[in-house]
């Protein structure tokens, strides 16, 4: 059965509901044009109330590798989603570092956009729609093949999770469609939880 994780939890999130819904990953992001952005403190803060089974994932864009250090440092994370430029000696160099998975975002295209992730030295990929956090899907029939683990990211909802599903990603990673008004909705976090694990 795939995996889930519920990106974007912020301040405002229902911690409480979040525990008891027990998704396998949840995304803090640390991109400063994001409007699910959360700050040093935020995330510790968060981390903290945070059942422990629940690993928590920093998206970062393109970031100073000395913040995601004292949030290594510090266990706020568990893993690393890079967003950005971040080519294959930078992703070599994050393993080294700080000894935690690396879920590397890819934007997809095209079959090329695939081909080329699929060479990445990161444990995980992730295949998004070439504009992050835009809730659009891409075309699935270009990843119908992969026999890497990879999350599944881009205008999944309650309507084409099935879809989604049958293609066996590794985990689905969803923002938008749990959120109401830009705040994560109870409501549909629960029918997703629901409908994934049956």
């Amino acid at each position: 059965m795939s995996k889930i994780k519920f990106c974007g939890i912020q301040p405002t999130s229902d911690l409480n509901f979040i525990n008891q819904l027990a998704p396998d990953y949840i995304g803090l992001v640390f991109a400063q044009n994001s409007q699910r952005v959360v700050n040093f403190e935020a995330a510790q803060r968060i981390s903290q109330q945070l059942h422990r089974k629940i690993l928590k994932v920093g998206v970062f864009v393109d970031a100073p590798k000395n913040l995601i250090a004292s949030l290594v440092e510090e266990k706020v994370i568990d893993l690393i989603q890079l967003h950005g430029h971040e080519n294959e000696a930078v992703i070599n160099d994050y393993k080294q570092s700080f000894k935690l998975p690396i879920i590397k975002a890819f934007g997809i295209q095209n079959q090329t956009d695939v081909l080329k992730a699929l060479h990445s030295p990161a444990d995980y990929l992730l295949f998004d729609y070439k504009q992050a956090g835009s809730g659009q899907c891409f075309d699935w029939r270009y990843i119908q093949n992969v026999n890497r683990k990879y999350f599944l990211a881009g205008g999944i909802n309650r309507n084409n999770l099935k879809q989604a599903l049958a293609l066996k990603p590794y985990a689905i990673d969803l923002s938008s469609a749990i959120e109401t008004n830009g705040i994560k909705d109870n409501q549909k976090m629960q029918t997703i939880i629901n409908q994934l694990r049956g």
